[in-house]
């Protein structure tokens, strides 16, 4: 299948690039800088540049109009600082401008008889519902208020002439946290925890937050690619949410850390300021449409979900992955690797990595 993805560099969209090239999808990635993804992108990819912020070139509409799936994912980072005036402008239009166009390409092709789009799987957010404390939230319930719900409600509005095509499907995933140890919250939150600063947000701790493993998060998304029962929306959240004191309770215990006293309210806000909001509004969101459409989850538990995810990282131990797609073949490429001063290069120069002996004259396969 052509697949072509936007927000491919992201966490969710690296790993789904991954998961596409094994099973042998043909992948088109927009990206803003392609001669620097190329060097760090994971999967085989066809890089074409764009950015919300120029017309886009014939080479992507040409990309866009081939594709037979789309997996729309990019946005601008919402947690990553305070929300200025120029950040939230870049939070909403990267969004909805960005969804806009790539909607004002597509439509007229829309009933085209040899069009080959066949779904579009549009990456939303649980920020929709603001903070509804402990009301139980699915896909049926209505938007809250704030900023973050006015921006998805924007988001998810902006596919509205996809959804009323014919033969088209549109599946909008709402996605809770995402539990990865190489990004997104949970990567920010281990250093904190580490040092003994890991604690419950707020003096109760008892907002509710709704996750998501990674490895269910692209389990999902391959799903509402290819399930004929998928459309709509859809819930991407376990479906087990926790209080936030909960969560970090078992946190600290997978990772064999002390948790330390609580955050008060106002120092999130005066640290934060709006954006604290994003650690602070209760979001009780169950997923129902995605159960109704066959999905199983392999991690429905939070403690289970961070054993699996923190337990290499106990002890203090650190991690360093870096992936890069290398388009040769493993018996070409093993001998690079072989030799181990080629190791010495590869090895980010703060380990101060040096090969001192060998046991063999050259590392061997296994």
């Amino acid at each position: 299948m052509k697949v072509l993805i936007t927000g491919a560099t992201g966490l969710i969209g690296s790993e789904l690039g991954k998961a596409l090239a094994m099973r042998g999808d043909q992948i088109t990635a927009f990206v803003r800088d392609p001669e620097r993804v190329k060097a760090t992108l994971p999967f085989p990819a066809r890089l074409i540049r764009w950015t919300t912020e120029e017309e886009m070139s014939a080479e992507a509409r040409k990309a866009l109009l081939s594709a037979e799936a789309i997996v729309h994912l990019a946005g601008e980072p919402v947690a990553d600082g305070r929300w200025t005036d120029e950040r939230k402008k870049r939070i909403r239009d990267s969004r909805v401008n960005g969804t806009s166009a790539l909607v004002s390409v597509l439509q007229p092709n829309l009933k085209s008889a040899d069009r080959a789009l066949k779904v579009f799987v549009h990456g939303s957010a649980i920020g929709i519902y603001g903070n509804r404390e402990d009301e139980i939230l699915d896909h049926q319930s209505a938007p809250g208020t704030g900023f973050l719900a006015s921006v998805v409600s924007e988001w998810e509005a902006a596919i509205s002439e996809l959804e009323a095509a014919e033969n088209l499907r549109t599946v909008t995933v709402r996605t809770g946290v995402v539990l990865s140890r190489q990004g997104g919250a949970l990567k920010k939150m281990l250093p904190i925890f580490r040092n003994g600063l890991g604690a419950r947000l707020g003096f109760a701790g008892a907002q509710w937050m709704s996750w998501i493993h990674i490895d269910d998060m692209v389990r999902l998304l391959l799903h509402a690619v290819d399930s004929s029962k998928v459309s709509g929306v859809i819930e991407a959240v376990a479906p087990q949410p926790v209080r936030n004191k909960d969560f970090t309770t078992s946190f600290c215990e997978n990772l064999d850390v002390i948790q330390g006293p609580p955050v008060p309210e106002f120092a999130l806000k005066l640290l934060y300021g709006e954006m604290a909001d994003v650690l602070l509004d209760s979001q009780r969101v169950v997923p129902t449409a995605t159960k109704a459409s066959g999905f199983e989850f392999q991690f429905q538990d939070v403690g289970l979900a961070l054993a699996d995810i923190l337990a290499p990282l106990r002890g203090q131990t650190h991690e360093l992955l870096a992936e890069q797609w290398v388009p040769t073949s493993a018996e070409n490429i093993f001998p690079y690797f072989s030799d181990e001063k080629n190791l010495e290069e590869l090895t980010p120069p703060l380990l101060s990595f040096r090969v001192i002996g060998k046991s063999t004259d050259k590392i061997q396969e296994g």
